[in-house]
Protein backbone atom coordinates (compact mmCIF):
# COMPACT_ATOMS: atom_id res chain seq x y z
CA UNK A 1 0.00 0.00 0.00
CA UNK A 2 2.61 2.52 1.14
CA UNK A 3 6.34 1.33 0.78
CA UNK A 4 9.19 4.53 2.27
CA UNK A 5 12.48 3.76 0.88
CA UNK A 6 15.49 5.58 2.28
CA UNK A 7 13.59 8.83 2.73
CA UNK A 8 15.72 11.66 3.91
CA UNK A 9 13.90 15.35 4.87
CA UNK A 10 16.41 18.31 5.26
CA UNK A 11 14.19 21.08 6.62
CA UNK A 12 17.87 22.74 8.17
CA UNK A 13 16.64 22.73 12.13
CA UNK A 14 15.34 18.98 11.79
CA UNK A 15 16.35 16.25 9.64
CA UNK A 16 14.56 12.86 9.16
CA UNK A 17 17.04 10.27 8.68
CA UNK A 18 16.68 7.54 5.72
CA UNK A 19 13.30 6.11 6.45
CA UNK A 20 12.52 2.57 5.52
CA UNK A 21 8.88 1.92 5.80
CA UNK A 22 6.28 -0.49 4.56
CA UNK A 23 2.49 0.29 5.67
CA UNK A 24 -0.20 -2.66 4.32
CA UNK A 25 -3.65 -2.16 2.83
CA UNK A 26 -6.03 -1.30 5.27
CA UNK A 27 -3.78 -1.59 8.33
CA UNK A 28 -4.16 0.90 11.22
CA UNK A 29 -0.52 2.16 11.51
CA UNK A 30 0.80 4.28 14.52
CA UNK A 31 4.02 5.87 14.59
CA UNK A 32 4.78 6.47 18.32
CA UNK A 33 7.58 8.68 19.41
CA UNK A 34 8.23 12.01 22.00
CA UNK A 35 7.56 15.41 20.79
CA UNK A 36 9.98 16.86 18.36
CA UNK A 37 11.00 12.96 17.44
CA UNK A 38 9.66 13.71 13.47
CA UNK A 39 6.33 12.48 13.81
CA UNK A 40 4.77 14.90 11.91
CA UNK A 41 7.32 15.17 9.35
CA UNK A 42 6.92 12.55 8.05
CA UNK A 43 3.44 12.32 8.22
CA UNK A 44 3.26 15.31 6.14
CA UNK A 45 6.32 14.14 3.65
CA UNK A 46 3.91 11.72 2.66
CA UNK A 47 1.11 13.83 1.95
CA UNK A 48 3.32 15.94 0.40
CA UNK A 49 3.28 18.65 1.93
CA UNK A 50 7.52 18.99 2.38
CA UNK A 51 9.72 17.75 -0.69
CA UNK A 52 12.30 14.46 0.12
CA UNK A 53 16.01 15.36 -0.42
CA UNK A 54 16.67 11.87 -0.83
CA UNK A 55 14.60 8.65 -1.05
CA UNK A 56 11.01 7.08 -2.62
CA UNK A 57 6.98 7.23 -1.67
CA UNK A 58 4.94 4.45 -3.40
CA UNK A 59 1.29 4.70 -2.87
CA UNK A 60 -0.13 1.48 -4.38
CA UNK A 61 2.98 0.66 -6.45
CA UNK A 62 2.91 4.03 -7.85
CA UNK A 63 5.69 6.44 -7.34
CA UNK A 64 4.45 9.94 -5.67
CA UNK A 65 7.46 11.29 -4.43
CA UNK A 66 7.63 14.40 -6.55
CA UNK A 67 3.31 14.31 -7.30
CA UNK A 68 0.94 17.40 -6.14
CA UNK A 69 -0.45 16.81 -2.82
CA UNK A 70 -3.94 16.88 -4.72
CA UNK A 71 -3.18 13.81 -6.70
CA UNK A 72 -2.27 11.17 -3.64
CA UNK A 73 -5.59 10.53 -2.76
CA UNK A 74 -4.44 11.14 0.93
CA UNK A 75 -6.30 12.93 3.25
CA UNK A 76 -4.84 14.52 6.58
CA UNK A 77 -6.72 15.95 10.14
CA UNK A 78 -4.83 17.92 12.36
CA UNK A 79 -5.35 17.89 16.28
CA UNK A 80 -6.11 21.45 16.03
CA UNK A 81 -9.15 20.14 13.01
CA UNK A 82 -8.56 23.37 10.34
CA UNK A 83 -12.19 23.50 10.43
CA UNK A 84 -13.11 27.55 8.36
CA UNK A 85 -14.88 29.28 11.30
CA UNK A 86 -17.31 30.87 8.70
CA UNK A 87 -18.73 28.02 7.25
CA UNK A 88 -21.25 25.91 8.38
CA UNK A 89 -20.91 22.02 9.34
CA UNK A 90 -21.79 20.95 5.88
CA UNK A 91 -20.10 23.52 4.27
CA UNK A 92 -17.01 22.67 5.88
CA UNK A 93 -17.81 18.95 4.94
CA UNK A 94 -17.90 19.90 1.12
CA UNK A 95 -15.24 22.26 0.81
CA UNK A 96 -12.99 20.63 -1.66
CA UNK A 97 -15.46 18.25 -2.94
CA UNK A 98 -15.77 18.74 -7.07
CA UNK A 99 -19.39 17.44 -6.68
CA UNK A 100 -21.24 19.48 -4.16
CA UNK A 101 -24.20 16.47 -4.22
CA UNK A 102 -21.64 13.33 -3.75
CA UNK A 103 -24.05 10.60 -2.53
CA UNK A 104 -20.39 9.72 -0.09
CA UNK A 105 -21.61 12.90 1.61
CA UNK A 106 -24.60 11.51 3.25
CA UNK A 107 -23.22 8.37 4.05
CA UNK A 108 -20.30 10.03 5.84
CA UNK A 109 -22.74 12.26 7.69
CA UNK A 110 -25.15 9.50 8.48
CA UNK A 111 -21.52 7.24 9.60
CA UNK A 112 -20.20 9.86 12.33
CA UNK A 113 -23.68 11.00 13.28
CA UNK A 114 -23.17 14.49 12.66
CA UNK A 115 -26.46 15.05 10.74
CA UNK A 116 -27.92 17.29 13.97
CA UNK A 117 -25.30 19.62 13.74
CA UNK A 118 -24.81 20.41 9.28
CA UNK A 119 -26.53 23.84 10.02
CA UNK A 120 -23.76 24.71 12.88
CA UNK A 121 -20.96 26.84 12.34
CA UNK A 122 -17.95 25.20 13.31
CA UNK A 123 -16.66 27.84 15.42
CA UNK A 124 -19.86 26.80 17.79
CA UNK A 125 -18.89 23.44 17.97
CA UNK A 126 -17.36 21.22 20.86
CA UNK A 127 -14.16 18.99 20.60
CA UNK A 128 -15.61 16.09 19.44
CA UNK A 129 -18.19 17.36 17.07
CA UNK A 130 -15.39 19.49 15.57
CA UNK A 131 -13.17 16.38 15.57
CA UNK A 132 -16.20 14.44 13.50
CA UNK A 133 -16.86 17.22 11.10
CA UNK A 134 -13.09 16.84 10.28
CA UNK A 135 -12.94 13.16 9.93
CA UNK A 136 -15.86 13.89 7.90
CA UNK A 137 -14.58 16.14 5.55
CA UNK A 138 -11.33 14.09 5.30
CA UNK A 139 -13.41 10.92 4.45
CA UNK A 140 -15.84 12.42 1.84
CA UNK A 141 -13.42 12.75 -0.74
CA UNK A 142 -12.67 8.78 -0.70
CA UNK A 143 -8.97 8.52 0.88
CA UNK A 144 -6.68 5.54 -0.07
CA UNK A 145 -5.29 7.00 3.20
CA UNK A 146 -5.98 8.83 5.81
CA UNK A 147 -3.80 10.58 8.04
CA UNK A 148 -3.97 11.75 11.36
CA UNK A 149 -2.31 14.06 13.58
CA UNK A 150 -2.67 13.79 17.34
CA UNK A 151 -5.82 13.29 16.74
CA UNK A 152 -7.22 12.73 20.60
CA UNK A 153 -4.79 15.20 21.95
CA UNK A 154 -7.47 17.91 22.75
CA UNK A 155 -9.97 16.13 24.07
CA UNK A 156 -11.26 15.00 27.36
CA UNK A 157 -11.84 11.96 28.66
CA UNK A 158 -15.10 10.53 27.66
CA UNK A 159 -14.88 12.48 24.24
CA UNK A 160 -11.53 10.09 23.53
CA UNK A 161 -13.47 6.92 24.26
CA UNK A 162 -16.41 7.72 21.39
CA UNK A 163 -13.74 9.27 18.87
CA UNK A 164 -11.40 6.02 19.58
CA UNK A 165 -14.63 4.13 18.75
CA UNK A 166 -15.36 5.62 15.58
CA UNK A 167 -11.98 5.60 14.41
CA UNK A 168 -11.86 2.21 14.75
CA UNK A 169 -14.82 1.83 12.74
CA UNK A 170 -13.92 3.69 10.14
CA UNK A 171 -10.41 1.85 9.24
CA UNK A 172 -12.62 -1.84 10.10
CA UNK A 173 -15.72 -1.44 8.05
CA UNK A 174 -14.88 1.27 5.76
CA UNK A 175 -11.52 -0.51 5.08
CA UNK A 176 -9.28 2.99 4.73
CA UNK A 177 -5.15 2.71 5.71
CA UNK A 178 -4.64 5.05 8.80
CA UNK A 179 -1.27 6.27 9.76
CA UNK A 180 -2.11 7.61 13.24
CA UNK A 181 0.78 9.82 15.22
CA UNK A 182 0.89 10.42 18.55
CA UNK A 183 3.36 10.35 21.81
CA UNK A 184 0.99 8.87 23.62
CA UNK A 185 1.42 4.92 24.46
CA UNK A 186 -2.04 3.88 25.33
CA UNK A 187 -3.38 4.89 21.78
CA UNK A 188 -0.25 2.65 20.14
CA UNK A 189 -2.21 -0.09 22.16
CA UNK A 190 -5.61 0.18 21.74
CA UNK A 191 -5.17 1.30 17.73
CA UNK A 192 -2.31 -0.12 16.04
CA UNK A 193 -2.17 -3.70 13.72
CA UNK A 194 2.01 -2.67 14.39
CA UNK A 195 3.60 0.60 15.64
CA UNK A 196 6.61 2.27 14.42
CA UNK A 197 9.11 3.72 17.33
CA UNK A 198 10.69 7.22 16.46
CA UNK A 199 13.01 9.42 17.53
CA UNK A 200 15.89 12.36 16.64
CA UNK A 201 14.10 11.72 12.85
CA UNK A 202 14.68 8.01 12.72
CA UNK A 203 12.78 4.76 12.93
CA UNK A 204 14.15 2.56 15.84
CA UNK A 205 11.40 -0.50 15.48
CA UNK A 206 8.64 -1.68 14.32
CA UNK A 207 6.22 -3.92 14.95
CA UNK A 208 3.00 -5.35 16.86
CA UNK A 209 1.98 -3.43 19.78
CA UNK A 210 2.94 -7.02 22.07
CA UNK A 211 6.48 -7.04 20.04
CA UNK A 212 7.57 -3.66 20.74
CA UNK A 213 6.25 -3.37 24.02
CA UNK A 214 7.49 -6.55 24.99
CA UNK A 215 10.76 -7.00 23.39
CA UNK A 216 12.33 -3.53 22.77
CA UNK A 217 15.11 -3.24 20.28
CA UNK A 218 16.61 -0.50 22.51
CA UNK A 219 17.23 1.30 25.50
CA UNK A 220 15.36 4.19 23.95
CA UNK A 221 12.63 2.10 22.89
CA UNK A 222 12.62 0.45 26.57
CA UNK A 223 12.64 3.37 28.06
CA UNK A 224 9.85 5.41 25.96
CA UNK A 225 7.16 2.81 25.75
CA UNK A 226 7.54 1.89 29.72
CA UNK A 227 4.98 -0.78 30.37
CA UNK A 228 5.54 -3.73 31.83
CA UNK A 229 3.16 -6.66 32.21
CA UNK A 230 1.71 -5.92 29.01
CA UNK A 231 0.43 -9.43 27.70
CA UNK A 232 -2.16 -10.31 24.91
CA UNK A 233 -5.17 -13.47 25.91
CA UNK A 234 -8.49 -14.59 24.80
CA UNK A 235 -11.26 -13.27 27.16
CA UNK A 236 -14.22 -15.27 28.09
CA UNK A 237 -16.89 -13.36 30.16
CA UNK A 238 -18.48 -16.18 33.11
CA UNK A 239 -22.04 -15.36 32.67
CA UNK A 240 -22.53 -15.55 36.23
CA UNK A 241 -20.27 -13.75 37.86
CA UNK A 242 -19.53 -11.04 35.36
CA UNK A 243 -15.69 -12.04 35.65
CA UNK A 244 -13.08 -11.96 32.98
CA UNK A 245 -11.41 -15.05 32.12
CA UNK A 246 -7.96 -14.39 30.01
CA UNK A 247 -6.05 -16.96 28.23
CA UNK A 248 -2.56 -15.72 28.18
CA UNK A 249 -0.28 -18.70 26.82
CA UNK A 250 -1.98 -21.33 28.61
CA UNK A 251 -1.95 -19.03 31.91
CA UNK A 252 -5.64 -18.12 32.80
CA UNK A 253 -5.69 -14.59 34.33
CA UNK A 254 -8.71 -13.38 36.06
CA UNK A 255 -10.25 -9.28 35.87
CA UNK A 256 -13.42 -7.41 36.84
CA UNK A 257 -13.08 -6.62 32.94
CA UNK A 258 -16.33 -7.34 31.13
CA UNK A 259 -14.68 -7.22 28.00
CA UNK A 260 -14.42 -10.45 25.66
CA UNK A 261 -12.70 -11.60 22.68
CA UNK A 262 -8.92 -10.39 21.75
CA UNK A 263 -7.66 -8.45 24.34
CA UNK A 264 -4.22 -7.33 26.17
CA UNK A 265 -3.76 -6.68 29.57
CA UNK A 266 -1.65 -5.25 31.86
CA UNK A 267 -0.70 -5.45 35.52
CA UNK A 268 1.48 -3.09 37.22
CA UNK A 269 4.06 -4.44 39.19
CA UNK A 270 3.65 -2.68 42.29
CA UNK A 271 0.05 -4.43 42.41
CA UNK A 272 1.97 -7.72 42.41
CA UNK A 273 2.26 -9.40 45.53
CA UNK A 274 5.24 -12.11 46.15
CA UNK A 275 5.10 -14.75 48.89
CA UNK A 276 7.32 -16.95 49.65
CA UNK A 277 4.65 -19.27 50.94
CA UNK A 278 0.87 -19.06 49.39
CA UNK A 279 -1.25 -16.67 51.23
CA UNK A 280 -5.37 -16.63 52.29
CA UNK A 281 -6.61 -13.36 50.43
CA UNK A 282 -9.55 -12.64 48.39
CA UNK A 283 -7.09 -11.87 45.40
CA UNK A 284 -8.65 -13.89 42.34
CA UNK A 285 -4.72 -14.70 40.74
CA UNK A 286 -2.45 -16.28 42.43
CA UNK A 287 0.81 -18.19 40.77
CA UNK A 288 3.95 -19.96 41.92
CA UNK A 289 6.87 -19.36 39.89
CA UNK A 290 10.77 -19.28 39.88
CA UNK A 291 12.32 -15.89 40.24
CA UNK A 292 14.73 -15.39 37.65
CA UNK A 293 16.12 -12.41 38.24
CA UNK A 294 16.44 -9.27 40.66
CA UNK A 295 17.48 -6.18 39.83
CA UNK A 296 18.34 -3.63 42.46
CA UNK A 297 16.68 0.09 41.98
CA UNK A 298 18.04 1.56 45.38
CA UNK A 299 14.58 2.17 47.47
CA UNK A 300 13.32 -0.74 45.37
CA UNK A 301 13.78 -4.29 43.95
CA UNK A 302 12.23 -5.17 40.81
CA UNK A 303 11.92 -8.74 40.68
CA UNK A 304 11.21 -10.66 37.52
CA UNK A 305 8.82 -14.04 38.25
CA UNK A 306 8.34 -16.97 36.12
CA UNK A 307 5.09 -18.44 36.21
CA UNK A 308 4.87 -19.90 32.76
CA UNK A 309 4.84 -16.04 31.35
CA UNK A 310 7.26 -13.81 33.12
CA UNK A 311 5.46 -11.43 35.84
CA UNK A 312 7.67 -7.77 37.02
CA UNK A 313 6.92 -7.51 40.67
CA UNK A 314 7.88 -4.78 42.63
CA UNK A 315 8.31 -4.49 46.58
CA UNK A 316 10.53 -2.28 48.86
CA UNK A 317 14.03 -2.89 49.72
CA UNK A 318 13.27 -3.37 53.03
CA UNK A 319 10.21 -6.51 52.12
CA UNK A 320 13.21 -8.02 49.65
CA UNK A 321 15.44 -8.02 52.49
CA UNK A 322 13.15 -9.35 55.29
CA UNK A 323 11.70 -12.11 52.45
CA UNK A 324 15.82 -13.36 51.63
CA UNK A 325 14.55 -13.83 48.14
CA UNK A 326 17.32 -15.12 45.69
CA UNK A 327 17.28 -16.18 42.30
CA UNK A 328 16.15 -19.69 41.55
CA UNK A 329 13.95 -19.20 44.35
CA UNK A 330 10.36 -20.64 43.77
CA UNK A 331 7.43 -18.22 45.15
CA UNK A 332 4.04 -17.00 45.21
CA UNK A 333 2.91 -13.63 43.14
CA UNK A 334 -0.91 -12.61 43.96
CA UNK A 335 -2.72 -9.80 42.51
CA UNK A 336 -6.59 -8.57 42.54
CA UNK A 337 -9.04 -9.40 39.66
CA UNK A 338 -9.61 -5.35 39.66
CA UNK A 339 -5.67 -4.78 39.29
CA UNK A 340 -5.94 -6.51 35.67
CA UNK A 341 -6.29 -3.45 33.19
CA UNK A 342 -7.81 -4.85 29.70
CA UNK A 343 -8.13 -2.96 26.54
Amino acid sequence: MIRIEDLTVDLAEFILKDVNLEIKRGEYFVVLGPTGSGKSVLLETIAGLYQAKKGLIYINGRDVTREEPRKRNISIVYQDYMLFPHLTVKENIRFGLKEKDSSDFGVIVEFLDIRPILHRRSDTLSGGESQRVALARALVTKPAVLLLDEPLAALDISTREKIMHELRQINKKMGITIIHITHERSEAIAFADRIAVMNAGQILQVGTPEAVFRKPYSEFVANFVGVENLFKGKSVIDTGTDIANIDVNGILIVSTSCKSGDVFISIRPEDILVATERIETSARNTYRGEITEIIDRGAITKIIVDVGIPFVVVITKRSFEDLALREGMLVYITFKASAVHVF
